[in-house]
């Protein structure tokens, strides 16, 4: 348990504070030029990151749950592995373990993909809407079809820094749980710093 969950803890360290700086940089240098560019056709991005501002940590923290209960099943079935006990209740117990594990992945997939699913619909509803808006804007006049295209681009430029901030928000909830869980288990045999 000290290797597998030590490694991943301590490989994030190299990328807790670098990884988020340089996405959120780059998202607010893009996103700071479209709203000189186009305030308005600014607020379309704005609206494609504001619901994933709610749903992004509220299925991130199921994700975490589940982690954290595979975690414990996983080392629950390891170390019976090497317990005592009838060989056919062993089994059994085992089984049950090992299908616990199962159903606890399969349910981090399914709001993994949910949430991946509700990221680029947010991100087609916004593209939907920069040439919705920014039609309208052209054909009345108000801008050029020049800015509707930096805009569609803008929007893409965003949205690659946004998924790699989602996906280090995730790893940083794993990783806290696994921290915690190496505390608990180090503070109970005393050695915890």
């Amino acid at each position: 348990m000290i290797i597998s969950e030590s490694e991943p803890v301590g490989s994030f360290m190299g990328e807790a504070i670098s990884e988020p700086l340089l996405q959120a940089g780059i998202m607010l240098s893009v996103s700071g030029y479209l709203v000189v560019l186009q305030p308005f056709m600014s607020l379309v991005i704005a609206a494609v990151f504001i619901p994933q501002l709610v749903f992004v940590p509220l299925m991130q923290r199921a994700i975490t749950v589940r982690a954290e209960a595979r975690i414990a099943a996983l080392r629950s079935a390891s170390g019976a592995l090497v317990g005592e006990g009838d060989g056919d209740d062993r089994r059994r117990q085992q089984d049950s373990r090992f299908e616990d594990v199962f159903v606890l992945n399969l349910g981090v997939y399914r709001l993994k993909y949910s949430m991946n699913f509700l990221m680029n619909l947010c991100h087609q509803l916004g593209i939907a809407g920069i040439l919705g808006i920014g039609g309208w804007f052209v054909v009345s006049g108000e801008t050029q079809v020049g800015t509707v295209v930096a805009f569609i681009s803008g929007l893409a430029t965003v949205k690659d820094p946004w998924d790699d901030l989602t996906n280090w928000y995730q790893t940083m909830m794993i990783t806290r749980a696994r921290y915690a869980l190496l505390h608990r288990v180090l503070e109970r045999e005393g050695a915890a710093p």
